[in-house]
């Protein structure tokens, strides 16, 4: 995770506008609100159709990273940031949508990964391959035919090569 003044400027989701301030060390008015929170994401699940799986990584982040200020956390209306870190968050938050989730009658598996590394980055990965392999082996389906796909790479072929 990338902290400092980059954190109000990441493309990815973004941290929220209380954290974001304590992060760049600046006040809240001087830090342009985020958009596209992760946990934000959720609501489209919770008020839709009760058709997904769920899984929720966490990684072992508590007590890891710089701690928030105690005025600064103030600033930004959140007072009981006061002395957490950027991992404290990470968790409660990992461990706060597991629970919205479940609350609201999804299936949701978590997996904790003790620590972030190559190791155990690929070690995720392959799980998910294999597991996609068995599962669309169970539902009758072909997991290495993807026709799509195919068809995406041979228009972007000939678009490539001048074609229209």
């Amino acid at each position: 995770m990338i902290l400092g003044a980059a954190a109000a400027r990441l493309p990815l989701p973004r941290v929220c506008r209380a954290l974001a301030p304590v992060l760049a060390g600046k006040p809240p008015a001087e830090v342009p609100a985020c958009v596209g929170a992760a946990h934000s994401q959720l609501q489209p699940y919770i008020a839709g159709q009760r058709d997904t799986l769920f899984t929720v990584v966490t990684v072992g982040a508590a007590g890891r990273g710089p701690r928030m200020d105690a005025k600064l956390a103030a600033l930004a209306g959140e007072p009981d940031f006061a002395g957490r870190t950027m991992g404290d968050l990470v968790a409660a938050q990992g461990r706060a949508t597991a629970e919205t989730l479940i609350k609201n009658g999804y299936p949701v598996r978590t997996i904790h990964l003790a620590r972030l590394d190559a190791a155990s980055l690929g070690e995720l990965l392959m799980h998910f391959m294999l597991e996609t392999i068995v599962a669309a082996q169970l539902l009758g389906v072909d997991p290495f035919d993807q026709p799509a796909v195919e068809e995406g790479k041979v228009l972007a072929k000939k678009y490539l090569a001048g074609g229209s």
